[in-house]
C-alpha cells in the first residue's frame, strides 16, 4: 500500500505521522510505502525572470527540505520509514498529480478548515485537495486519539456507487488497521414523520399508523438489501462485522452512534441525505460534532 502525507511543518503534520506510527505498530505483515509531501508555489514569472525560474525553484526546494528535517524527530519517534518529495504548485493539483505520480492508495493529512460555522471544508486546505483528487483521503482530527487508531470502524451504506467504492477500498486494504478490528456497516432510515413532514403525534392522529407500519417494513426490507451482501463480503474476507440499522436524523445519529467508533468510513457522495457528502450538512454535521477521524471515500 501507498500512503501520501502531505506536511506543512505544523503540530498538525506531527499528529498525523503519529497516528500513522500507531497504526504501523498495529499491522502485520508488509509496512506500507509513505511519502511525505510538502507543496511549494511555483515560482513567479516576476521572480523567474529577475533571478531565473532553476534558481527559485531551488529556494524553494530548500524550504520543503527544512520542514522535512523539522519532522525528522517525528518520523523516528513513530518508527516509520519514508520518502520526501517537495511538489510545486496550487495545493490541490499538485497534490493530486503526486498522487496520480506516486500511485498512492490513501492520502492521510490533518483537517484544518473544518467548523460548523463555514461548513465542512468549505474554503479549506482540505477541500482544495478534495475537489482534485479521486484517491481516498483519511483526515486525522486534531484531537484524534493516536493511542488506539481504529478498532471500530463505522462503514456508512447506504446502497450508493461511493458506499460500494468504500466497501472496495476496505476489501482491498483492510490490513492497515491491524487484525484486531471490527467492522461496523451503519445504515440509517429517516422516520415515517420525516418522511412525510409531520410530527410522530400528528401521524397518529390523522390515521397513518398503516402507512407508517408499511414505511417500517419497506425500510427494514431495504436495510437488509443494502448490507446482507456488504457484510457476506467481509466474513468471506475473514473480517468481523455488524449490521447496524438506525432511525432518526441522518447526520444526528451518525454523530451519536460515531462515540463510540475509532474511525468513521463516509463516501464522497451518495444517496438522498448523504448527497454532497463532502461538502454538505451530513459530514459538516458529523466533522464539527465528533473529534473521529473520517475516511472520505472519492469516485
Amino acid at each position: 500500500m501507498r500512503i501520501l502525507v502531505p506536511v506543512d511543518g505544523s503540530d498538525q503534520s506531527r499528529h498525523v505521522i503519529h497516528y500513522l506510527g500507531a497504526l504501523q505498530r498495529l499491522r502485520a505483515g508488509e509496512s506500507p510505502e509513505i511519502e511525505l509531501v510538502n507543496v511549494q508555489y511555483e515560482p513567479t514569472p516576476g521572480l523567474a525572470r529577475v533571478f531565473g525560474e532553476s534558481a527559485v525553484k531551488a529556494a524553494y526546494e530548500e524550504e520543503g527540505q527544512k520542514v522535512f528535517e523539522a519532522l525528522r524527530n517525528t518520523v523516528e519517534a513513530a518508527e516509520l520509514t519514508v520518502k520526501t518529495k517537495v511538489a510545486f504548485g496550487d495545493t490541490g493539483p499538485a497534490l493530486a498529480k503526486e498522487a496520480e505520480r506516486f500511485g498512492a492508495d490513501l492520502i492521510v493529512m490533518g483537517s484544518r478548515g473544518l467548523n460548523p460555522v463555514k461548513g465542512f471544508f468549505l474554503g479549506s486546505f482540505t477541500n482544495a485537495v478534495l475537489s482534485q483528487v479521486k484517491t481516498p483521503v483519511l483526515l486525522v482530527r486534531k484531537h484524534t486519539n493516536v493511542e488506539k487508531p481504529a478498532l471500530r470502524i463505522g462503514v456508512c451504506i447506504d446502497g450508493s456507487v461511493y458506499g460500494e467504492a468504500a466497501v472496495e477500498h476496505i476489501l482491498k486494504n483492510h490490513g492497515v488497521a491491524g487484525n484486531d478490528v471490527r467492522y461496523e456497516l451503519i445504515h440509517v432510515t429517516e422516520p415515517f414523520y420525516i418522511i412525510t413532514d409531520s410530527s410522530p403525534d400528528i401521524t397518529d392522529e390523522i390515521g397513518s399508523t398503516s402507512y407508517a407500519k408499511a414505511y417500517e417494513e419497506l425500510a427494514e426490507k431495504r436495510f437488509h438489501e443494502a448490507v446482507d451482501p456488504i457484510a457476506a463480503k467481509f466474513k468471506a474476507a475473514g473480517l468481523a462485522v455488524d449490521c447496524v440499522h438506525l432511525t432518526g436524523s441522518v447526520a444526528e445519529e451518525l454523530v451519536d452512534y460515531s462515540k463510540n467508533l475509532d474511525l468513521l468510513v463516509m463516501g464522497s457522495h451518495g444517496r438522498g441525505n448523504f448527497t454532497a457528502a463532502v461538502l454538505g450538512s451530513v459530514a459538516m454535521h458529523v466533522a464539527a460534532e465528533t473529534d473521529l477521524p473520517i475516511l472520505v471515500i472519492r469516485r
